[in-house]
């Protein structure tokens, strides 16, 4: 795990080697990397200190060259990720700051508190447009890709899921849920996308030839929000960042918990990433973030669903067995019954044929 001094807004992972960028209520930027000599320990490689507020999204481009920054300060840096030097530092053409941000062909698309999308060149930093994306101005709170080069989902605390065009900045498909939409992540290579809400439950939505609405809905946790989704390298697990602090393992197909990662954190799980390099999933809770082995995690997910079905086979036989000695003793005490009854009425047919003989005899006396 990566322990800080300050509590923890933001994270990403470098898409071609082992480093972990982290961003922090007090706007510094760090990244780490393993150490060696350590072992499983990360070590601070450098770290930026640009930004005067929290530091509430990062994200690299796809070569891993560039580390890009956006901060309650409404500025946006972009930064060489091999020395930490400052290539492009602006400020934001929009007033309210960035809460989520996302790399897109060339550009940066970015979701602010006042429900606002804008989109900046990702070599210089300028703004290329905006979009109003909320009537109430309820903040964005995810972004995601989608097999488009030119679309996103974006998602906004109101309930609005739009499938939004980044070139002609104009909602294509949108969608309003009746809950708090906190978190969004898509399905790799389909039109799905997967929103969690502050009432614990995953709605699965599709807009494939269709208008962009969901298709099944599931409670993940109860009593509780999902403040962080992300889908695993396998396509068939995603991970779901709750309030309670547990990241749940789910399975996409089945619609079903089937498994837990780690219960030692205390607070919600804000932020959700995957180390592709260090085969880890990283996830933020306080000042800490922890790591977890993705291999690890589907092996043990695997070995969970071959016991459940193997309870589950076991209970049918079971189930079966019992039932068949049921149906075995009813037959027997049927039988028995059947049995007992004919005697009986042997018994009393002899009583009958006795009565009648003795009391011929009498007569015949």
């Amino acid at each position: 795990q990566v322990e800080t001094e300050d509590h923890v807004f933001s994270v990403a992972a470098h898409p071609t080697i082992s480093l972990l960028a982290v961003g922090c209520i007090t706007g510094r930027v760090s990244c780490y990397s393993p150490c060696e000599e350590k072992g499983r320990e990360m070590r601070e490689t450098f770290s930026v200190t640009q930004h005067t507020k929290a530091c509430r999204a990062l994200c690299f481009s796809p070569k891993g060259d560039k580390l890009y920054s956006a901060s309650k300060d409404r500025h946006l840096l972009s930064v060489n990720s091999s020395t930490g030097h400052i290539l492009h530092s602006v400020e934001l053409a929009i007033r309210s700051p960035v809460n989520v941000m996302l790399y897109l062909s060339s550009r940066l698309v970015c979701g602010h508190d006042s429900g606002v999308v804008s989109v900046y060149e990702a070599g210089d930093l300028s703004c290329l447009g905006s979009l109003v994306l909320t009537e109430q101005r309820e903040y964005v709170s995810g972004i995601c890709h989608t097999p488009s080069e030119r679309q996103v989902v974006v998602t906004t605390g109101e309930g609005q899921v739009a499938l939004i065009d980044t070139r002609e900045l104009v909602v294509k498909k949108k969608f309003y849920s009746k809950s708090e939409i906190l978190s969004v992540c898509s399905i790799s290579g389909e039109k799905k996308v997967i929103t969690g809400d502050t009432e614990g439950r995953l709605h699965f939505l599709s807009w494939s030839d269709t208008p962009l609405q969901p298709y099944a809905h599931m409670t993940c946790a109860a009593d509780t929000s999902i403040d962080s989704c992300m889908v695993l390298p396998c396509g068939e697990l995603m991970c779901v960042g709750c309030g309670d602090g547990v990241v749940r393992i789910v399975n996409i197909l089945s619609r079903q918990v089937r498994g837990v990662v780690g219960r030692k954190q205390k607070l919600q799980i804000e932020n959700l990433c995957i180390a592709g390099p260090l085969d880890m999933l990283c996830c933020s809770s306080g000042s800490k973030v922890f790591l977890w082995r993705i291999s690890d995690i589907s092996s043990g997910v695997e070995m969970i669903e071959k016991k459940r079905n193997c309870e589950e086979t076991e209970s049918t036989e079971c189930s079966k067995r019992i039932k068949t000695e049921e149906t075995r003793e009813i037959n027997e005490t049927t039988q028995s019954s059947v049995v007992k009854g004919l005697c009986k009425r042997k018994k009393q047919k002899r009583q009958q044929v006795q009565s009648r003989s003795d009391r011929a005899q009498f007569f015949d006396g």
